[in-house]
């Protein structure tokens, strides 16, 4: 691994010394470089500067080796200690029985879900570290709609998890009605994103939006007790088949029953299809039928007739913000027949239509992209010599015996190159995904030595 040499006149990320690994470097260098050319995308990566961002939750471990060293220090005032005790605290923490670990977890987990509601308050209140994104906010969960109603405290994590004993202790009847309130509420936010990703699915960091939404609806999930999509009769059929199938990946595993599945009558298949909903149905665990994926969404009905009206509602309603635009595709869409909707599935599932969504996203050939400049007016001297016999020993001396004003034309023509280099970068990066962005970065470290190339970068902005 090499060291990255940080420039010493940037002071924008002090840790940049520490990041030692290329991949992170890499990482790094395009989060920065977003910032620099004033692009709409400001990552979490500054605002977690900021004084008022919520600190980070502490984990378990955490919570237990603090709330011992607490302890510690009262019974023995001015003492210090060092990593061995932390060590040793760690390793009771690991022994320790899962009846009282049960209790630093819950704290963790009260801890995490409290930074997640502080960091969307912090981040609703400094609207300029977000990414000019409108995109719609995940709903509560059946948890939080309780304090909601209970109008109990949410930021202390003994509060909270005291509040959850409360919770969990309701009858079966007062949890299902939460529970359906938090999905009916997650289906709207559900279809929401989907007219929000077809509205804005030009947009070039739109794959990075609906990640961040996928790492959302997880937590959410989490939060919830609530699982993914079930499982359809023909994996519930692979799982029992393949039960004594070992060394196989789950890859391989799917590949060979596949063969034995479509073997099987209809009636057959449909008995395992009605065994899985069956389950499900019967399950104390609800499911989320709506995966958060990209892919998922391009097919969905929704998302068909959001992207081909679109353009024509905004024609019609010029004056609509983006989430009154959202309110009124889904009123439409909703007002349609079940025939109506079914037409758009089978739209969905064309060549055309796809080929009309990948050409709206706007992917970058990587090929076309701005090259760096020359690193020195000798360098570019060597450049503008390239079709020359000579080799670099002879090209070398050449340069050294250039008159004074030969030098000083290639410094004006260096100087021109590095300001059209700005100029091409920073609309390439306007429109460029970061992972093509991240491919260009890579492509260009190959090329140049790694450290040189970051100070280059950093020296044009």
């Amino acid at each position: 691994m090499v060291q990255l040499q940080a420039k010493r006149n940037i002071d924008i990320f002090p840790s940049i010394v520490d990041i030692v690994t290329r991949e992170v470097r890499m990482v790094f260098l395009v989060q920065w470089v977003l910032t620099k050319v004033n692009t709409t995308v400001v990552t979490l990566f500054q605002a977690k500067e900021h004084h008022d961002f919520p600190p980070k939750p502490r984990n378990a471990i955490t919570i237990y080796m603090q709330a011992k060293l607490r302890v510690w220090e009262k019974k023995t005032p001015g003492a210090t200690y060092n990593a061995d005790a932390l060590k040793i605290l760690r390793g009771k923490f690991t022994t320790t029985s899962e009846e009282k670990k049960t209790k630093y977890f819950c704290l963790a987990r009260e801890e995490q879900e409290i930074y997640e509601e502080r960091k969307e308050e912090f981040l609703a209140a400094h609207p300029e570290y977000s990414d000019g994104a409108v995109m719609p906010k995940m709903p509560p969960t059946p948890f939080s709609l309780f304090l909601i109603k209970n109008d109990a405290e949410t930021y202390s994590p003994k509060a909270r998890a005291a509040q959850r004993e409360i919770f969990e202790a309701l009858s079966a009847k007062k949890m299902a009605k939460f529970t359906k309130r938090a999905l009916d509420l997650f289906s709207k936010f559900f279809d929401e994103l989907v007219v929000y990703v077809a509205m804005n699915i030009s947009k070039p960091f739109m794959p990075e939006h609906v990640t961040r939404a996928n790492e959302a609806a997880k937590l959410y999930r989490k939060a919830s007790d609530f699982k993914n999509q079930a499982h359809g009769g023909f994996i519930s059929y692979v799982k029992e088949i393949s039960a004594d199938w070992t060394g196989m990946t789950w890859r391989d595993k799917v590949k060979k029953a596949g063969a034995s599945w479509k073997a099987l009558s209809k009636e057959s298949q449909q008995a395992y299809h009605s065994t899985a909903k069956t389950s499900q149905k019967e399950s104390s665990v609800p499911a989320l039928f709506s995966p958060i994926r990209l892919d998922y969404m391009k097919k969905h009905p929704l998302f068909v007739y959001a992207f081909k009206h679109f353009e024509e509602l905004k024609r019609e309603q010029p004056d609509l913000s983006e989430p009154e635009m959202r309110t009124l595709i889904l009123e439409r869409w909703h007002a349609l027949s079940e025939e109506d909707q079914k037409t758009y599935f089978e739209e969905g599932k064309r060549v055309k239509f796809r080929r009309a969504v990948m050409e709206a996203m706007n992917f970058q050939d990587v090929e076309e992209v701005p090259v760096l400049p020359p690193s020195s007016i000798k360098a570019l001297y060597h450049e503008t010599m390239t079709n020359s016999s000579m080799d670099k020993y002879t090209l070398l001396e050449k340069f050294e015996k250039l008159p004074t004003k030969k030098k000083k034309h290639l410094e004006e023509l260096l100087k021109e190159k590095e300001e059209s280099f700005v100029h091409e970068f920073k609309d390439f990066v306007r429109t460029a995904t970061s992972k093509t962005l991240m491919t260009y970065m890579r492509n260009i470290c190959r090329e140049n030595s790694s450290d040189t190339m970051v100070d280059k970068i950093f020296s044009y902005f």
